[in-house]
């Protein structure tokens, strides 16, 4: 480190740069200043080296795409078949239509003779009977109009019992899976309509509204009592619920 700075000494107003150091030896301040100098300007370099190799590779790239491009073209071209356009005249002159002849008029036929009438028959004349025509007529009865009376007849209603006039089905449920019956019990006013309907017994209680509905439906021909129209209690009947499968058969209830 003296020898160093000794040397230093020796020289008056200029600098000149140390020996590089030898193996082994320490490095002083003088020999790492210059080093840090140098250090940024070899890095400098080394990246325009890396530069010049990229540009030189892409140039061969560009070379290389060139001559494929190149290749390409120079095949032998082929042209393809040139369409006849269809030419059209404008203002073209129109042709020359023959005129039709005049057409002659058709020949009359000669006039065909009238056949002659046939000749008239000898039809002899009709001779009149001598016997007098006996009168078929027959006299005609005259009614004095006077015996004639008019008078009003009172339709007289005859005794008799009750009996259906219409009967309208009862509706089948369509809950229902099996045949099935109801007893009605109702009674029968003057004017031949059902009431007072009630179910007395089912064999499944959902028969039971569908049968009423039937009844109350129903119209009978009203009881007779010394020609009056009365009613007629304690009637009842057995409404049915026949229910068929897919083949037409019953089922049971």
């Amino acid at each position: 480190m003296a020898a160093v700075m000794g040397g230093c000494g020796n020289h008056s107003g200029g600098f000149e740069p140390p020996a590089p150091p030898r193996p082994g030896t320490v490095l002083s301040g003088a020999w790492i200043l210059p080093s840090a100098v140098l250090l940024p300007g070899i890095a400098k370099s080394g990246r325009l080296v890396r530069h010049a190799a990229a540009a030189g590779l892409a140039l061969i790239v560009t070379m290389a795409l060139m001559a494929v491009m190149v290749a390409l073209i120079a095949e032998e071209f082929t042209p393809q078949d040139v369409v006849e356009l269809g030419a059209f005249e404008i203002n073209a002159q129109p042709e020359d239509i023959p005129l039709i002849a005049e057409r002659k008029p058709p020949e009359l036929r000669a006039p065909v003779e009238t056949p002659p009438p046939p000749p008239a028959l000898d039809v002899p004349a009709p001779t009149l009977p001598g016997e007098p025509i006996v009168s078929t007529a027959q006299p005609v009865l005259r009614i004095d109009a006077s015996i004639m009376v008019p008078r009003t007849l009172d339709p007289v209603l005859q005794d008799g019992d009750t009996s259906p006039l219409v009967r309208i089905p009862p509706v089948m449920p369509p809950r229902a899976t099996r045949s099935g019956h109801c007893m009605v019990a109702f009674d029968i006013g003057p004017d031949g309509r059902p009431f007072n309907v009630r179910a007395t017994s089912c064999s499944q209680s959902l028969f039971e509204r569908s049968a009423v509905r039937s009844i109350e439906r129903w119209t009978y021909r009203p009881q007779i009592s010394e020609g009056l129209a009365v009613t007629r209690t304690g009637l009842s009947t057995r409404i049915s619920f026949q229910l068929t499968d897919e083949g037409g058969r019953i089922i049971p209830e």
